[in-house]
């Protein structure tokens, strides 16, 4: 038998006798996370493990705290760890296309820094002072004045032997010459071309001679020339080993334990006495434009001994905690920038720039999986720098038309991943992607309800009090968080729930807290709760208005009272996103002789989804196991929401088709007033669906507009009862006696009263007693079954 609910079944209603207390000042805030315990419980165990692959991925609606949850109490781990150390990258001199990465420990890369710089600086001032010195000039001088000494003695010596030979050797502007003496004279090219073949026969000997004897000599001023060379070359690493030395063993001394900035000390050393004389020669400038553009182009000389700073933590506190809401392959996986100098691209260790990866290394990296795996390239770079723990920095070819030249060393990954999304992103990741599962062994799970014992119904009292201390707000009296609590209820859609979904009810809060100002009031109370809720749905419920209206004048045929065969309203509910709303939708059915069976007109015309077409195949499943166990089931209905020009999907008209079927079929009138919903298997069992409140709700205002009869109402689903939150206009309506709600289990029940006429039990034999709706049902299906045989006889 079907049940008429009364108004009381209607909504669960909060009981002030568990709230003792006047206002929620004067109750504890909230501390944690309430509804949540096992995604809290899984997030700690996450969070805490340390072994390889355990990262995390949260998963859960927008509004049920994962967000927040999850940046608290990784915030608050984070504050109870090490902070780890500043990364720096420096220009190798063996390898200079492979920058080398140097950690230190957290603020020691500033000071690394600082000091290299420093160091430059000194050196670019002291050492010209030092290559100007008087000692220094005394010291050169006292080289240059040796070495020029031995070079006049031996070019003496040189003289002499030529002189023995009779010759002349004699210095020109492009170096030394010998010419040959004839009658003691330097001869001229117009003697020599008078000499006969055997005077120059002997002038050739003698000139053999000379290069011969003088060979030694040679070899001695070039041996003097290397001496004096070396003897410069020490003097100026001796000059600036007493700059550079002290400079360097203070950095050694500061640095001491750091192995890999020791050995770049030493490198750095070396390279800076290899090029001493950038530092007190000046490059000459050139006025040709084109070498101007040449030199320009080239980067400073003194780049390569500048420092990278490339991770630095010492304003971190703890472990670091970065969210990276923009997850692109720069962002996240670091670059190397590129530089426009005179037109051209040019690069260096210095614009080696970090990503979200090596700022959260150490720590915990927070991303968000819509973004992250809309960006194929981060998420294949950041699998990869999780399975090998290191990262490169590079620039690929897909996110970037330059290539650099640059292969900077890895840094070693320690750090924790999470990533916020939904339940498709993970259960797709799970099946297609292999790497996934063996990197995020931890799920989160957030739910979307709790339930609705006194512990939560307090708790969210505790709840409303953080909020209003934090945000400044006025606080709530123990009826208005009655009515946040039941409006968290109709939230979850049960009465014995209560949502997660605490966006949405911080925003009622803050609508509320407004409200209460308008009101000139210091407390907030259940109506100004009332108030946020009337104008939150005024603010959204223009489409539905325009329906109601071109219902009451009667452009979209709806009947609210009367009765007609075949004819029913359906119950539909539309989603605008941030407001939705039920509303009725006329349905018919006609049918004949034939045997095409039930035809869904929606598919037919490509307008009919999935679900829906299930939906109508089930009709002709139960009609064939309650009319058609001894002949077959021979028919045509054909079946239509009408005046619907969008698409029909979903099976929660189900039942209210068959109703109509069944109406056309015995030709016994339906009930206008009573619009239905709630889905039907083979077997006629009415099953629970979606959206009960907003469709009763929506064709309670239908009725209202048109008139109350007290006649009207919605037939349910009896496993729907519990999720009835409906609102308080419709309560106190149905208290009046002016609208109704009415429960079936099954199609017998609700058949009965929609036409006032009882379904019918059959017999032993199957039939079903005169005067009820199955009877009539069977007969019209026999008849249409007979009719089909006589015209195969014919």
């Amino acid at each position: 038998m079907f049940e008429k609910l009364d108004h009381d079944r209607l909504r669960a209603n909060c009981s002030l006798d568990i709230l003792n207390f006047t206002t929620t000042e004067e109750v504890l805030p909230l501390e944690g996370l309430m509804g949540q315990d096992r995604a809290v419980q899984s997030l700690a165990f996450g969070l805490r493990i340390k072994d390889e692959g355990y990262n995390i991925y949260i998963m859960g609606l927008t509004g049920t705290g994962r967000n927040s949850y999850t940046m608290s109490i990784v915030k608050e781990l984070a504050e109870k760890q090490l902070t780890p150390d500043d990364w720096c990258y420096v220009y190798d001199f063996e390898h200079p296309d492979q920058p080398l990465a140097i950690s230190f420990r957290r603020g020691e890369g500033t000071v690394f820094k600082e000091t290299m710089g420093a160091l430059i600086e000194t050196l670019k001032t002291e050492l010209p002072q030092a290559f100007d010195s008087d000692e220094f000039k005394t010291l050169r001088h006292k080289v240059i004045q040796g070495f020029q000494q031995q070079s006049i003695n031996l070019m003496a010596r040189i003289e002499q032997v030529a002189k023995d030979n009779q010759l002349l050797f004699k210095p020109t502007g492009k170096g030394y010459v010998t010419i040959p003496l004839v009658n003691s004279q330097p001869a001229t090219e117009a003697v020599v071309a008078g000499l006969d073949a055997s005077a120059m026969q002997k002038i050739t000997e003698r000139v053999n001679k000379f290069n011969y004897d003088a060979e030694d000599i040679f070899e001695e001023i070039r041996a003097h020339e290397t001496e004096a060379q070396e003897r410069m070359v020490k003097l100026e690493h001796n000059t600036a080993l007493s700059v550079l030395g002290p400079l360097i063993k203070t950095l050694q001394s500061r640095f001491g334990d750091n192995n890999t900035a020791l050995a770049y000390f030493e490198a750095l050393q070396s390279d800076i006495l290899k090029h001493i004389k950038n530092f007190w020669t000046e490059e000459e400038v050139s006025p040709s434009p084109l070498a101007a553009l040449q030199q320009g182009s080239k980067e400073p000389w003194d780049t390569k001994y500048k420092v990278n700073l490339f991770v630095d933590n010492k304003d971190t506190k703890g472990a670091p905690v970065v969210r990276e809401p923009n997850a692109v392959y720069y962002n996240l996986m670091g670059m190397i920038e590129m530089q426009h100098n005179m037109g051209v691209l040019t690069t260096d260790f210095t614009k080696i720039k970090a990503g979200a990866i090596h700022r959260a290394n150490g720590g915990f990296l927070i991303l968000e999986a819509e973004d992250l795996f809309s960006n194929a390239l981060s998420w294949k770079g950041l699998k990869r720098a999780l399975k090998h723990r290191i990262s490169r920095i590079e620039n690929v070819p897909a996110a970037s038309t330059v290539i650099t030249g640059l292969k900077p060393a890895g840094i070693p990954l320690n750090l924790k991943v999470l990533i916020i999304g939904s339940y498709e992103i993970y259960r797709l990741l799970f099946q297609l992607e292999e790497d996934f599962k063996k990197l995020f062994k931890v799920k989160v799970d957030f739910e979307t309800e709790m339930n609705r014992k006194e512990e939560y119904v307090y708790k969210m009292a505790a709840f409303i009090s953080k909020h209003c201390q934090d945000k400044g707000l006025r606080h709530f009296t123990r009826d208005a968080v009655c009515e946040v609590v039941e409006y968290s209820s109709r939230l979850a859609e049960n009465q014995q729930k209560l949502s997660t979904r605490f966006n949405d009810i911080v925003e009622l809060l803050s609508e509320a807290n407004v409200w209460a100002d308008i009101a000139g009031v210091t407390v907030i109370d259940s109506a100004h709760v009332e108030k946020a809720l009337e104008q939150k749905r005024y603010r959204s419920d223009k489409y539905e208005q325009k329906i109601h209206e071109l219902i009451e004048e009667g452009t979209y045929l709806i009947s609210t009272d009367g009765h007609e065969v075949g004819q029913i309203n359906g119950l539909a509910v539309y989603n605008l996103g941030d407001y939705s709303f039920g509303r009725p939708s006329r349905i018919t059915v006609n049918t004949f002789a034939g045997k095409s069976g039930v035809i869904n007109i929606e598919k037919e015309a490509q307008m009919s989804g999935r679900l829906h077409n299930k939906g109508v195949h089930i009709l002709s499943g139960y009609l064939g196991k309650m009319f058609a166990q001894k002949f077959p089931l021979t028919l045509t209905a054909t079946l239509c929401f009408e005046q619907s020009y969008d698409g029909i999907d979903g099976d929660s008209a189900s039942s209210t088709e068959l109703y109509a079927l069944l109406s056309s079929l015995a030709d016994i009138p339906l009930d206008q007033g009573i619009a239905v919903t709630g889905s039907v298997n083979q077997k006629g069992e009415i099953q629970p669906i979606g959206g009960v409140n907003e469709k009763i709700e929506g064709f309670f205002r239908v009725a209202k507009r048109k008139g109350l009869s007290g006649k009207q109402g919605v037939l349910i689903p009896h496993t729907n009862v519990k999720n009835l939150m409906l609102d308080n206009e419709v309560v106190a309506a149905v208290a009046e006696g002016k609208f109704h709600v009415w429960s079936a289990s099954t199609i017998e029940q609700g058949i009965e009263l929609l036409t006032g006429v009882p379904a019918g039990t059959p017999d032993a034999a199957g039939h079903y007693p005169p005067g009820t709706v199955f009877h009539e049902v069977a007969t019209k299906l026999h008849t249409y079954y007979a009719d089909s045989l006589k015209d195969q006889n014919k």
